[in-house]
């Protein structure tokens, strides 16, 4: 797989999911799901990083193990729901609208009530703009080719 291109933009890791989603931007995310909290997707860094993120896409359904064992290999880590908004919000509307769905599954929530299966939260664009939506994963989802998943180099992960 050819090294995708880099986007390079500042997460705010001291901002909340739900003060970064506040603004409802048509040309950045104009909804999301409820599930899109803090309590939900704890990120445990702190400050503002200027991290360089890439869109790797694969050519055949793929499972997120799959996913991570490339991370590993490649010197890059999966990106959390605050890399994923902020993404966004550096990259309004044309830009990433043909990249979507964009994934981020460094960080799941599990519900408590189906234990086995997690949620990732993921950009969708339609008609009516862009969405954050939930992505629930059971033991043996797979993702098709047209999902990209969004790393971040080791280095400015600080990882």
């Amino acid at each position: 797989m050819k090294e995708p291109a880099p986007y390079r933009f500042t997460v705010d890791y001291d901002q909340s999911i739900e003060g970064k989603l506040a603004l409802k931007q048509t040309d950045r995310i104009g909804w999301a799901t409820e599930i899109a909290t803090d309590k939900r997707f704890f990120d445990p860094r702190r400050g503002r990083h200027l991290v360089t993120a890439r869109l790797v896409r694969f050519d055949e359904p793929v499972h997120p193990h799959r996913i991570e064992a490339w991370c590993e290999e490649n010197g890059k880590v999966l990106a959390q729901p605050k890399d994923l908004i902020d993404l966004r919000q550096a990259y309004p509307s044309p830009a990433l609208d043909d990249e979507m769905p964009i994934v981020a599954l460094g960080r799941l929530w599990v519900d408590p009530e189906l234990h086995s299966i997690g949620g990732a939260l993921h950009l969708y664009r339609d008609a009516n703009g862009t969405g954050l939506h939930s992505t629930w994963l059971c033991p043996s989802a797979t993702f098709g080719t047209n999902w990209r998943f969004l790393v971040l180099d080791r280095e400015a992960a600080g990882q």
